[in-house]
């Protein structure tokens, strides 16, 4: 069975949909129109445009395309920021929060209309988050699953522990493992 695998986006819409300019060339150029796009995790952060991708791929999906979304550990620490701002991704280094430079979540904020959110209070942060993220957003963020099987393969963000039946595997390991 064909299938295609985006991987990490992080925010770049442009570049999620050249993605899928290329798989539609190559879907038609190969006569599967309905082979599956896994998207593997990683839709936010970092990129000047991560609620444009989660919409993209929500309307996509609404309207019957055959793409799986997976979550990605950025997703994760979104979606916890979202339900708790005090709470953290627990495999994230100490020293790192999701505000952190390196980590993108400003941009993802951004992208929402929330500037500086490393240099104001958590709470109103927050709290411009909440008004800003539209709630089909949140729900579908916190609903994506850690793995998918499509035909014979299982696709993961990071990887999978060895020895431990798919089923058994935390969301830790799907989302962080990377040896």
């Amino acid at each position: 069975m064909r299938s295609y695998a985006i991987g990490d986006i992080h925010g770049h819409l442009g570049l999620l949909r050249a993605a899928h300019e290329l798989i539609a060339a190559d879907r038609a150029a190969c006569g599967d129109a309905a082979a599956p796009v896994v998207h593997v995790g990683d839709l936010v952060d970092r990129g000047p445009d991560s609620r444009g991708v989660i919409a993209f791929l929500m309307a996509g999906q609404v309207g019957g395309a055959p793409w799986v979304v997976l979550r990605g550990n950025h997703d994760r620490m979104f979606s916890i920021f979202l339900e708790n701002p005090w709470a953290r991704d627990p495999r994230l280094r100490a020293e790192f929060s999701w505000f952190h430079p390196r980590l993108g979540g400003p941009q993802t904020l951004l992208s929402y209309g929330i500037c500086e959110p490393a240099n104001r209070p958590v709470d109103q942060v927050h709290a411009e988050t909440l008004a800003a993220v539209p709630p089909e957003q949140v729900a579908w963020l916190a609903g994506l699953p850690g793995y998918a099987r499509v035909g014979d393969a299982v696709f993961v963000h990071a990887g999978i522990r060895p020895g431990i039946p798919l089923a058994q595997q935390t969301e830790d390991d799907l989302l962080w493992i990377r040896s």
